[in-house]
C-alpha cells in the first residue's frame, strides 16, 4: 500500500484538480473531541479506484477550498463507511455538504451485514483481512504523525477502495434504488445544524414530562447548547442531562435552593446558578411558550388488533437480517403505516426490507404461514384490502 502525505496548498489544488476525473473516491477523515463542543478535523483520506492512497493534512495546509469543491462535486461519488459522523465533521468544519455519498455500512443491510456492522466487519467480509487496530486511539491532532499513525489512515481507505465495487456488484437494482433515500438522508444539511431550541429533544427519558416541565427542560437545554458552542465545550461539562431533568422536575426559583438538587455540583451551583435560576423565571413567566409531547397515533379497535402481527412480522425480518428492531421499526411507525401516514418504512432499505411486505399484507396481498417460524409467503390470488 503506498499513499501520499498532503502538507500545502499547491499539491492540494493540483491533487483535487486530478480527483475531478475520478467517478467514485473513497473517503474517511480522522478526528479528535474528547474535550470540544466542535470535532477537530486532523486528517482526511481519499482512495481512488486505482487504489492510490492521498492523506491531506488540514492543520499544514492554510487554504483547503479545492478540497471543499471537489468533496461538494455532484459529478464524483464519495464513498464513506458509517457516513453520520464523517459528514458532521467535514459539514460543520466548512458549512459545504460532501454528496453525492455512499454508506457501505447502510448498504450492508441487504448484504447480510445487519445494520451496524463495523468497519474491521467490512473488511473481513470483503477484502478476506483484518484491520490493525493499534492506532485507534492514536493523538491525531499531534505533529508530526508516525509512519504507523499514516500507514493506519491509508488503510481505512485503502480497503475501502477495494470493497465498495464488491458490494455495489451484489446489490440488485431495486436495492441500490432503495438507498439513495437513505444516503439523501444523510446529506441532509439540517441533520447536522445546531439550532438550540430544538436540543432538549436529545434527551432521554421525555415521556410523562407535564408541558411546564418540558417547557423548563427545553429553556435550559437551549442555553446549555448556545453555552457549549460559546465554549467549544462538551455539553456535559456546562451541566449534564441528568441535572436537566432534575431542574425540570423540580424547578427552584432561588440560588439558595439549588443545593438540594443532588444533580448539581457545588461547581455548578457556584459559577453557573444564577443563570440557571434565570433560564427557569424565563420559562415560568412565558407558558405559552411550553411544548408537548406529539400525542401518539391513535388506532381503533380492529387496527389495533393488527398492530402485534405487524411487529412480529418485523421481529422476523430483524432477526433475519441481522438488524436491531428499533432501527428497523417501532409502534408508532408500523401505526402511522397502517393508517396510511408518512412512515421512514415507506422508503429507504427499510421499505424494501419490510415496509413493502406490510404494506401488502395490509392490502390482503400477502398471507402468513406458520411452521416452525413465522414465515411471510405471496398469495396467489389478490385479495380484498383490510382496509
Amino acid at each position: 500500500m503506498n499513499y501520499q502525505l498532503i502538507t500545502d496548498t499547491q499539491t492540494l489544488n493540483q491533487l483535487c484538480q486530478g480527483l475531478l476525473k475520478e467517478k467514485w473516491l473513497a473517503i474517511d477523515t480522522e478526528f479528535m473531541r474528547q474535550d470540544t463542543f466542535f470535532a477537530q478535523l486532523a486528517m482526511i483520506q481519499i482512495a481512488i479506484p486505482s487504489l492510490e492512497v492521498y492523506l491531506i493534512d488540514p492543520l499544514s495546509i492554510d487554504d483547503l477550498d479545492a478540497l471543499w469543491a471537489l468533496l461538494a462535486d455532484k459529478k464524483v461519488l464519495k464513498v464513506f463507511h458509517a457516513a453520520r459522523q464523517d459528514l458532521e465533521v467535514l459539514y460543520q468544519h466548512a458549512y459545504v455538504m460532501p454528496g453525492p455519498i455512499f454508506d457501505t455500512q447502510v448498504a450492508g443491510v441487504f448484504l447480510g451485514l445487519g445494520d451496524q456492522a463495523g468497519y474491521a466487519r467490512l473488511v473481513e467480509t470483503f477484502c478476506n483481512d483484518k484491520i490493525n487496530k493499534d492506532q485507534a486511539r492514536t493523538p491525531w491532532l499531534e505533529r508530526p504523525l508516525l509512519a504507523e499513525q499514516l500507514e493506519y489512515a491509508a488503510a481505512d481507505v485503502w480497503y475501502l477502495a477495494q470493497a465498495y465495487p464488491k458490494i455495489l456488484h451484489l446489490l440488485t437494482p431495486t436495492q441500490r434504488q432503495a438507498l439513495e433515500a437513505d444516503f439523501n438522508a444523510l446529506t441532509d444539511p439540517t441533520l447536522y445544524a445546531i439550532e438550540p431550541d430544538r436540543a432538549w429533544l436529545r434527551i432521554k427519558l421525555l415521556s410523562g414530562l407535564k408541558p411546564k416541565q418540558l417547557g423548563v427542560l427545553k429553556q435550559l437545554a437551549a442555553w446549555r447548547e448556545r453555552q457549549a458552542v460559546e465554549r467549544n465545550q462538551p455539553r456535559k461539562w456546562v451541566i449534564s442531562d441528568d441535572a436537566l431533568l432534575q431542574l425540570a422536575k423540580r424547578p427552584v426559583r432561588t440560588v439558595e435552593e439549588l443545593p438540594k438538587l443532588n444533580k448539581l455540583t457545588p461547581e455548578i451551583i457556584r459559577e453557573q446558578g444564577a443563570d440557571l435560576i434565570n433560564q427557569l423565571d424565563l420559562t415560568l413567566q412565558n407558558p405559552d411558550c411550553w411544548p408537548e409531547l406529539p400525542e401518539p397515533i391513535a388506532l381503533n379497535t380492529n387496527q389495533q388488533t393488527l398492530l402485534p402481527v405487524l411487529l412480529a412480522i418485523s421481529q422476523q425480518t430483524a432477526s433475519t437480517h441481522g438488524i436491531h428492531l428499533p432501527n428497523l421499526a417501532n409502534k408508532q411507525e408500523l401505526a402511522a403505516l397502517i393508517l396510511n401516514q408518512p412512515s421512514q418504512l415507506n422508503q429507504g432499505w427499510r421499505h424494501v426490507l419490510l415496509g413493502k411486505k406490510l404494506q401488502q399484507f395490509l392490502q390482503g396481498q400477502l398471507h402468513l404461514r406458520v411452521d416452525n417460524k413465522l414465515a411471510i409467503q405471496p398469495r396467489l390470488e389478490l385479495a380484498a384490502p383490510l382496509f
